[in-house]
């Protein structure tokens, strides 16, 4: 069971992460949308706003992706916890008997 807590801490720290760098692009995404003006044919900074908009996209579908594998991991601890629950209820019981 650890093996899978550290391993649910550990995608936890990488959305964190990820995440970090979602809010970083967004601020250079604003950042350049404020000095842009509404123009909309301003050469490299509208690529670089272009390409910082597919980064966020890809991070945010990464981070999506890893909350669904820490909540799959999360439901199979549970039912790790409730399988050894029960083990050690038939142990007692054996013991006792």
């Amino acid at each position: 069971m650890s093996h899978v807590e550290v391993d649910i801490k550990k995608r936890h720290v990488t959305i964190a992460k990820k995440q970090h760098k979602v809010d970083r692009l967004n601020r250079t995404w604003a950042e350049l949308d404020k000095n842009g003006e509404g123009d909309e044919n301003s050469g490299p900074m509208e690529n670089q706003r272009n390409n910082i908009q597919k980064q966020i996209r890809e991070i945010e579908d990464e981070i999506t992706q890893v909350q669904k594998e820490w909540i799959n991991n999360q439901t199979s601890l549970i039912s790790k916890q409730e399988e050894n629950m029960k083990v050690n209820t038939d142990v007692s019981d054996l013991k006792t008997k």
